[in-house]
Order: C-alpha cells, then sequence, then structure tokens
C-alpha cells in the first residue's frame, strides 16, 4: 500500500499535471505527498555573481518557491502534505529525497510541447528512472485526473526482475481493467534465426504460465525492434498505462530493458510506470 508518495513540481503549467493524479493516488491510500521544487546553486549556474548577491538571490528564489509550493499543497487536505525546497541537481535530488523520506512512488510529468518548461522535461526524468529506489510514474499532458488504469501493458522477457513488479499493479488496474504481456523478440533484425527463435519459444512458454489474482495473462508475442513493437502495440490497443523494469535478462540477447525503457518513457503517449530493479540479474546464455 502506498504511504508516501513525491511529487516534483518546476513552476511550470507543465508539472502541474502531475497533480491531479497524485492527489487521487494520496486520496485512495490516505498517503503524505511530498511536493518538491529543487533549485539549481545559482553560485554554480552564475560563477561571476558576487557571493553576497548569489547568496540573497538564493533566499528569494527558495522563498519564492516555498510560497509555490504552500499554495499547491491546500489541494492536498485532508491527507498529509509536506513540502521540500532543496538545492542541487533536480534528478539528484528527486531521488535522494525519495529514498531517504522513504517514498513508495515518484509522480512526475515527464515531457510535452511546452518548450519553455525549465527542466521537468525528459532529461531529468530520464535521471530519475535511472536513480530512484522506487517506482517513477510518467505523465503526459493533458492532465490526468485518475491514477487507476484500464489497460495495462507490460512488456517483458520472461525473467523475474522483469515480472517482479506485477503483485504491486493492483494500486494501478481499474476494476474490469487487463493486463497483457508483451514479448519482443527482434528475431526479424536477426540472421540467427534457428537457436534464438527455440529460445523465445520457451521463454513465451514460461509468460503463457504467468498468473495475476489466479488467472493466466493473455501474452502477445511480435518480432521487430523491441522499443518500437511495445510502443506501436501500446498504440494499436489503446493501452493507457506501460509498467514495465529497467532490468531484466543478462548475458545473451543484453538488448532487454534499461535503455529500452528509457526510449519507452522518452516517446510513449500514455503514462509510463517505471519499476526499479528488485534484484541481481540471472546470467543466461
Amino acid at each position: 500500500m502506498l504511504k508516501r508518495i513525491l511529487v516534483p513540481l518546476d513552476g511550470s503549467k507543465l508539472s502541474e499535471t502531475a497533480i491531479p493524479c497524485a492527489l487521487d493516488l494520496a486520496s485512495r491510500y490516505k498517503a503524505e505527498t511530498m511536493l518538491v521544487e529543487v533549485t539549481r546553486h545559482l553560485a554554480l549556474a552564475a560563477p561571476g555573481l558576487p557571493p553576497e548577491t548569489a547568496l540573497a538571490m538564493q533566499a528569494e528564489q527558495l522563498k519564492h518557491s516555498r510560497n509555490y509550493l504552500e499554495q499547491h499543497s491546500a489541494a492536498f487536505a485532508p491527507q498529509e502534505v509536506t513540502i521540500c525546497t532543496p538545492l542541487g541537481r533536480p534528478a539528484d535530488e528527486i531521488s535522494r529525497l525519495a529514498l531517504e523520506k522513504g517514498c513508495d512512488l515518484i509522480v512526475m510529468c515527464s515531457h510535452g510541447r511546452d518548450y519553455l518548461s525549465r527542466w521537468l522535461l525528459g532529461s531529468v526524468a530520464e535521471g530519475v528512472i535511472r536513480q530512484a529506489h522506487c517506482p517513477v510514474l510518467l505523465l503526459r499532458p493533458p492532465m490526468l485526473d485518475r491514477s487507476q488504469f484500464r489497460n495495462i501493458l507490460v512488456p517483458s522477457d520472461g525473467s523475474q526482475p522483469s515480472l517482479a513488479f506485477l503483485a504491486d499493479l493492483h494500486q494501478f488496474l481499474a476494476p474490469e481493467g487487463k493486463i497483457t504481456l508483451l514479448l519482443s523478440t527482434g528475431t526479424s533484425l536477426s540472421p540467427e534465426l534457428g537457436a534464438i527463435e527455440g529460445y523465445f519459444e520457451r521463454i513465451e512458454k514460461e509468460l503463457r504460465r504467468v498468473e495475476y489474482n489466479g488467472a493466466t495473462l493473455p501474452v502477445a508475442v511480435l518480432k521487430g525492434e523491441p522499443a518500437s513493437d511495445i510502443l506501436g502495440w501500446c498504440e494499436n490497443q489503446s493501452c493507457d498505462l506501460i509498467a514495465m523494469s529497467t532490468h531484466g535478462r543478462g548475458g545473451y540477447r543484453r538488448f532487454w530493458l534499461g535503455s529500452i525503457t528509457e526510449k519507452v518513457a522518452r516517446h510513449a503517449s500514455c503514462p509510463v510506470l517505471v519499476f526499479p530493479h528488485f534484484q541481481p540479474l540471472e546470467e543466461e546464455y
């Protein structure tokens, strides 16, 4: 059960589109919400400034951030809300605070068409999913006022790390919602079809035995480039959430996850829920 949710903001309307979804989660689970705005060190951003001027401007920025977060905190009543205005690099500070404060989830807007937004637009989101110890829910404009999803796609390579979070998806699955597993083999791109096809046939059989709430999950098998397969299936099947891990199988066929997860997170038109790696990777082939 979710107990503490971290919501990074940057003062832009785009970043604020994450608030309604986080509010819905906080209301459903009576969770504490932490609103965070990170301010960069002015001494590093503008080294030519006199020290006294830099300190004064820094203090003014921090005061503005606190006032800004306090304004938005009122929406979460009666649930508990805390605000935090750290100094530093946004991705580093968001990940650090989530770990130090024991947050169960980070909810943030990742990118969009608002090119004037300062930092919460992709590179910071990617930095967070690389460093965060907890799941990260990346949202897209327009604003989403719900936190339950009806059609969840779970890309997997059949390994335990890529499926370890299935038990936690009930927190995001709508009543009567469905979960589909997707295996993308990449075999259409490889001339070495014999051994590879047999390998993925075994993985497919394993996936077709995976159960959720006592029933086996449907499995889609595609043979193209993994990220393109994931994004294409999501569009064609009207998925409203992609949930995936940052790690999967190791060794042979090391295309899987990490870079694939980041590519999907960068280009998906629907929200992406990224779970951190749960245990050391198994080495295969």
